[in-house]
């Protein structure tokens, strides 16, 4: 079963992965400064497209803010390396507390200063992204790859991923939590809190499963059907019945597997406030309250978790390996293209992907650090290299050292 959507529809995540026209044109973009970057043609003049063909073309906008100012000095308070161990270790809330906002305010600061770095041209960003260029083929023509990749990010969203990490004692790092929250929909557009319901209970679930699947890629906890695509999810008034359903089910799955903390469900529901239209059929409102985003990243997080063992599992089965941020990025691939398409694509035969000095790459080597040709499970593999390029990119937002 595709678990989640694997051809990034624009709505939800564009598989530009830059801001364009038809799905997530954040305020940001319309600064008072840009730097519009050309990339040079396969025949060496420079050459320009129309904003909309900026995912064809690699013709991007690029936050520009910090052009001409000194690049800020690194801060190096609060990084993950000192703050995590101490959570940890923390004897009450209060304490465990003290030492998270510490992290949180750390990372928030460094957040500021990348965002300057890279609107200038500078910091980690620049060699980062020409290594994957080089490497993969993704970011050139045709396969377009964030310049500012943080551009769309918020000081919220580095505390949602902060508080999931520090609730769940076996969670991945923040990092890869906003990785995964970025490739899957952060900066699309936001669900609507208008929501069209039979009631209170059955708005309160549809928002909720809306949000998760256009701005978080969770539907492992929604009610959809599966297709050779995306995954198809009806949100039409009387829904929310099949929705808590499948959201409750799912949360149960995880509890028992031991990869969450307790039932969150209530506490998840406690965050959306309900209120009854102004005007008979104008649609129920919903707003979300401060610890909706981490409670739900918790549940990202337990899903991920899953993905990661049994990627592990499948790719002993085809007697391969993979660690570290590899083994992050083959079972992101797996959480888009589900069980049974990544197992086939493990059992292909490398025979014609031979490097130059003749030995053959492991699979997952080949997947992630080869160049990307279409034909050759190309959709897949370049999602999972930006996503495996945005957990490195946000890495320098918990860790100093850019």
């Amino acid at each position: 079963m595709t678990s989640l959507g694997s051809e990034d529809k624009a709505l939800r995540h564009c598989d530009a992965g830059a801001q364009c026209t038809t799905c997530r044109l954040p305020a940001e973009r319309q600064c008072h400064r840009a730097l519009i970057r050309l990339i040079s043609s396969p025949h060496g003049g420079a050459r320009a497209s129309p904003l909309r063909d900026w995912a064809k073309t690699d013709l991007q906008l690029q936050r520009c803010d910090g052009c001409g100012k000194t690049p800020p000095a690194t801060t190096v308070a609060g990084t993950f390396a000192t703050v995590a161990p101490a959570v940890r270790a923390a004897p009450n809330a209060a304490a465990r507390e003290t030492v998270l906002v510490a992290g949180i305010t750390g990372s928030t600061q460094r957040l500021s200063e990348l965002q300057s770095l890279t609107g200038s041209g500078s910091g980690p960003i620049v060699a980062l992204r020409r290594t994957i260029i080089d490497e993969t083929g993704v970011g050139g023509p045709g396969r377009a790859l964030d310049v500012n990749p943080y551009v769309s990010l918020r000081a919220s969203h580095v505390e949602a991923a902060w508080r999931a990490w520090a609730e769940s004692p076996s969670s991945i790092e923040p990092w890869t939590l906003l990785a995964i929250w970025m490739k899957e929909g952060l900066s699309a557009r936001a669900a609507s809190n208008t929501v069209p319901a039979s009631n209170a209970t059955d708005a309160r679930a549809i928002y909720r499963s809306q949000y998760y699947y256009q701005n978080m890629g969770a539907d492992h906890y929604i009610h959809f059907t599966a297709g050779a695509g995306d995954n198809a999810a009806s949100f039409a008034p009387g829904s929310g019945a099949a929705h808590d359903a499948a959201f409750h089910s799912g949360i149960a799955a995880q509890l028992a597997a031991g990869r969450l903390p307790r039932d969150i469900g209530p506490e998840i529901d406690a965050q959306l406030t309900v209120t009854p239209p102004a005007v008979a059929g104008s649609g129920f409102t919903v707003a979300a309250g401060p610890r909706f985003q981490a409670l739900s990243l918790m549940l990202v997080d337990a899903f991920f978790r899953e993905n990661r063992g049994s990627t592990t599992a499948d790719l002993g089965a085809h007697g391969t390996t993979a660690s570290g941020n590899d083994l992050d990025a083959m079972s992101y691939m797996r959480w888009n293209m589900g069980s049974g398409r990544f197992n086939t694509m493990l059992g292909r035969s490398m025979a014609g992907n031979a490097d130059p000095d003749g030995s053959t790459p492991a699979l997952p080597t080949w997947a992630l650090h080869r160049q990307v040709k279409t034909g050759e499970w190309d959709q897949p593999r370049a999602n999972a290299i930006r996503f495996q390029y945005y957990q490195q990119a946000f890495r320098s937002i918990f860790e100093a050292g850019y």
